[in-house]
């Protein structure tokens, strides 16, 4: 009799053991799908509008504080000077620009010089400061076979809310005169 209760156990293993791993397994992968769910719905969900703001301060903050705009200045007339080029004054213009949350730096650098000190400048300005665009390239040629060059240059920072004039301020200076 215990041999066959030993018999009808090992046949009741082998016939339902596969049918109970089976049904273990799908019920452990419902169990981690339920679970999944509810912290899915314990975290707050971004609104778009929570997502655009995010995605704006971001933007603004890859900008320099305004504060630096001088020293970039500063290193800017430097670099025309180190790729010997001439410069005879420097117009500067602020210009907030509350939409973006950005300000306007707007420079005009007239220049004399060789045409590839002019070319490794600009290329030179451009890779140093990554908030730098030229806007405009004028080139007339000068005596004595150079050239002589208006750049425009705009420099972008985030916008300084207290420091923001109410107009846009014109500003001329010479080259050794610091913004």
């Amino acid at each position: 009799l215990g041999a066959l209760l030993v018999a009808a156990a090992a046949a009741t293993a082998l016939w339902a053991t596969p049918a109970l791993d089976a049904r273990t397994e799908t019920a452990a992968a419902e169990a981690l799908q339920l679970r999944r769910q509810a912290l899915a719905r314990q975290q707050p969900q971004a609104t778009p509008a929570a997502v655009q703001a995010g995605a704006a301060l971001a933007f603004r903050e890859a900008f320099a504080p305004p504060a630096s705009r001088a020293a970039r200045v500063a290193a800017l007339l430097a670099l025309a000077e180190g790729h010997g080029l001439t410069l005879r004054r420097a117009e500067f213009r602020h210009q907030a620009e509350p939409a973006l949350g950005l300000a306007r730096y707007r420079i005009t650098l007239p220049a004399e010089g060789g045409y590839a000190a002019l070319r490794d400048f600009i290329a030179a300005s451009l890779a140093a400061d990554p908030a730098l665009a030229l806007d405009a390239l004028r080139l007339a040629r000068a005596e004595g076979g150079g050239l002589r060059a208006e750049l425009r240059f705009t420099l972008w920072t985030r916008l300084d809310t207290l420091a923001v004039p109410a107009a846009p301020a014109a500003v001329a200076a010479t080259a050794g005169a610091r913004p």
